[in-house]
């Protein structure tokens, strides 16, 4: 991931401090969640002065060891409003696997994702982000 993170700086001119923007994000939002596991506020001279793990990438782009999990239910209007009052509508959907690895890519710094929010962000008004 370190070279992958390596060109895509070179060829897009991302800065680490752009990417420990992306670090502090995560740490905020983390501050909103009570059982979150890493509950300090971040700076970027934090991020920066992080340990190196494998230039450029530090410590805090890396995924802390923790078990957890995630579910999503789906279910129609009526059925969500004997369950709750705090309902969420699915506005649009879309999924990649990516199989192919990453060594294989034409391009290397692209990956599903990038496919998926070409797909999604269009047919999404910002503020139901």
């Amino acid at each position: 991931m370190a070279l992958i993170q390596r060109l895509h700086m070179t060829q897009y001119g991302t800065t680490l401090e752009q990417i420990g923007k992306i670090a502090m994000a995560q740490r905020e939002n983390a501050l909103n969640n009570p059982q979150a596991l890493l509950r300090e506020p971040m700076s970027l001279q934090d991020y920066l002065n992080s340990r190196m793990i494998s230039d450029p990438i530090r410590l805090f782009d890396c995924v802390m060891p923790c078990s957890g999990a995630e579910c999503v239910i789906l279910a129609s209007e009526e059925k969500a409003k004997q369950i709750t009052d705090k309902l969420v509508y699915l506005v649009t959907d879309a999924e990649r696997s990516h199989y192919q690895v990453a060594n294989m890519l034409p391009d290397k710094t692209t990956f599903g994702m990038k496919v998926v929010g070409e797909r999604i962000f269009p047919e999404v008004k910002h503020e139901e982000i």
